[in-house]
Formats: C-alpha cells, structure tokens, sequence
C-alpha cells in the first residue's frame, strides 16, 4: 500500500503559538491537554484549551531525545519515535534505577500504526535523569531534568495523555485548509454510510489492517452485517469532533451517539487514520460507552409515565408540552386539540387514569407506534380501550407524540 508521507512543520519555533494547529484541529469539541516534542529544538511543549475555546501552549521543558537522528526503526538504534502516543503507565522513583530519576511515563510504542510499519523495540519512556541535560543523549526516549518531571506530571492523566512526536516544527507547505477540509468530509461520509447503512461505502472507509479486538477486518465485516440485517434503521450523531495529527497518522476523537429501534447508546469514540494514495483509511477504533445502553421501551415507559402523569393532575399546560407541533388527530390539528383539551380540562374536578401493556415498535427513522390499555375516569365518566400512538425523539433527546388513535374496548 503506498502511503502519503504529511509534514506536520511551522516556520520557526518563535511563531508555534500561531501554527500548533498543524497538529491539533479542533472542529466543535474541547481539546484535552496534551504533550508536543520537536526533536530538532529539544523541547516539550504542552498545549491546552481554555473554556473560551483558545488552544495555547501552557508550559515547555527542556528535553533530550535518542543519540542517533530519524524515526525509530528497531530495538537498539538509538532513535526516538516519532508519531502520537499514549501514556499508559508511570513508575515511580522506588521502582526506577537511579539514572531515570524520580518519575517515569510508559509510552504505548510501539503502537498500532508502528506494528503495521513492522517496527519493533520497547521501552520508550518520558523520564527524569540524575545529570545535566545535553542534546541527544538518551537511547531513544524523552528525558527531563529531574524537578522538570515532577512538573511536567500534573499535566498527564494515564491512558488518555497524548504525546505527539516531531522530527522538526519548520514549515512544511502543506495545504492545511484543504488538508482540515478532507479529514472533516472523510468523517461525515464515514457518519453518513454508517447510518444509512450503505456497508459497500462504509466498509471502504477502512483499511485491510484493521483490527477490532484483535479481530480481523473480514471478521468486522461479517458482525457488521449481521447487525444492519438487525434494525430497520439507526441513526449516529457526533459531536466533540478533533483531530491529532502526525506525520503518518491522525487521531480523531468525538462524543457518539448511537440510536436504533431497540435501545440508545452514548459515548466517546476515538478512530485512527492513516493515508494511502486514495486518500484516510481508518486501522484502528475504540469506544468507551459512557453509562449502559438504554432500551428504548424504558425511554418510552418513562414518556408515557410524564404523559399519565400530567393528565391525572390535570396540568393542561404540562400536558400539552408532551405533544408535537405537527401533532393531527382526526384531521385536526394541534392548536385545536389544544383549545379542545383546555376546555375539558377547566371542567374537570379529578381524573383517575392507569396505564399498563406498553408495547412500542418503529419502522421509521425516530418514531415508534406505542400501544397501551388505558383505565380512565373523570367525575362521573369512566372508560377502558386501547391507545395508539405515534412518538417522535426530537434533536435534544425528548419525545413528542404525532398522533394518536383511542379504542374503546367493548
């Protein structure tokens, strides 16, 4: 597979707090905290975003990196990776001999990408160290002076810190609007395949060395389509979209939200790109659900709780709230089932009103049928039938019902 090799550079290191965004592409998300090195200057660079939404360089330390020049290749060569990783651990100093110094954060090399790359060797740390700093002095990690370390700690939390590496920040010529614009347009097609289940496109989206789970690609495209044969239809949302770049890689994280017929499903999503002649594939996808999946007859349970809650304390206002504004019953619309219900309601000194049996089911992209008998009685009225609804989740998450049909039972 031939590979688009993109130059992640600025033009000098006194103008990087104008050009950091070569690395970090913020579309609509908070940037969390992460860590820069530039071989070739010797530093470290932590960037973050403010609540205003301003990404800026909050601390640099001085750094040292691997003896020889280049991207790490294999055990022993002395060079120092370079791409994004994670910090996946820390030592601390009781556990560290005693050149490393009092601290020290594990790196995930080599990392998936390297591994497709068949590249190899460990080890590769952030860490302190017990003599004075010189240029290019370690056997391929990061290395900080010893009360620099401790410093640079309150900036990493494990397993989520990314530490981007970079041969050189000098100018590229990269097309950075026209690169920004294709990784925007690659994710929606991705979002827009996926919820239209358009698998022929979606599956194009992703490259032959994907893994989920240790699975293989082959593998992924059967439980994918065993699952579109599923759900009569799904919808996903993202929001929270950015990018880390590298040279030979882009991270892409956002929150996701996941709606089908049976149940909904919240979390972050993070999808690891590369580029090929053809333009990103994606090799690699995790998903950190946040909370449990929530069926959707539980959502609707809860709706036509509110609903027969409002009605039984005869809150006209509340109740009518419930109802959408493309809301027809009969052939009426909803400002005269407001006027009708309001002027029953004024007349009305107690209801009694139990609902049981829901059943709900959809055909239609975010709507269900709900059925439910209902036990209803007002003053000196009662009645018992069956009601039908059409239900419809709005953009925030909340129902409104379209229409509704009562059945007396005889």
């Amino acid at each position: 597979m031939k590979k688009i090799i993109i130059l992640l550079l600025t033009p000098i290191i006194i103008l990087f707090a104008n050009t950091f965004k070569n690395y970090i592409y913020n579309v609509s998300g908070k940037v969390e905290t992460f860590l820069l090195v530039d071989k070739t200057k010797q530093k470290l660079f932590v960037i973050d975003e403010d609540s205003t939404g301003n990404t800026s360089i909050i601390d640099t330390f001085r750094v040292t990196t691997g003896r020889s020049p280049g991207d790490k290749e294999k055990e022993g060569d002395l060079k120092t990776p370079e791409g994004i990783y994670t910090i996946i651990r820390k030592i601390s100093d009781n556990k560290l001999p005693e050149k490393y110094g009092p601290l020290a954060f594990i790196l995930d090399y080599p990392n998936f990408v390297d591994r497709i790359n068949k590249k190899n060797g460990s080890n590769i740390w952030i860490h302190g160290r017990n003599e004075e700093i010189m240029d290019f002095q370690t056997e391929g990690c990061v290395s900080l002076e010893n009360g620099h370390i401790l410093d640079l700690a309150k900036y990493v939390t494990l397993q989520r810190t990314k530490l981007v590496i970079v041969d050189s920040l000098e100018a590229s010529g990269t097309n950075w609007e026209e690169y920004h614009r294709e990784l925007r347009d690659f994710i929606e097609n991705w979002k827009t395949n996926w919820s239209d289940g358009n698998l022929e496109k979606y599956f194009d989206c992703y490259s032959d060395n994907f893994k989920e789970n240790g699975h293989s690609f082959e593998t992924f495209k059967k439980r994918k389509t065993r699952i579109e044969k599923n759900y009569s239809w799904k919808k996903i949302e993202i929001d929270s979209l950015r990018f880390l770049i590298s040279k030979r890689e882009v991270v892409a994280s956002f929150h996701q939200t996941y709606v089908s017929p049976n149940f909904t499903s919240i979390g972050e999503k993070q999808l690891l790109l590369i580029a090929d002649s053809n333009g990103f594939n994606i090799v690699k996808e995790d998903f950190r659900r946040i909370g449990n999946r929530i069926p959707v007859n539980e959502e609707i349970s809860k709706f036509i709780a509110l609903w027969e809650e409002s009605w039984e304390s005869i809150d006209v206002e509340k109740f009518l709230s419930l109802y959408s504004e493309k809301f027809v019953i009969d052939g009426k619309d909803v400002t005269w089932f407001a006027d009708d219900k309001k002027m029953k309601f004024s007349k009305i000194i107690k209801i009694d009103l139990k609902v049981s049996n829901i059943n709900s089911h959809s055909s239609k992209i975010d709507q269900w049928v709900v059925t439910f008998k209902q036990q209803y009685q007002a003053d000196n009225y009662k009645d018992v039938g069956f009601k039908t609804m059409i239900v419809e989740k709005q953009e925030n998450g909340e129902f409104k019902i379209l229409n509704e049909v009562w059945r007396r039972s005889k």
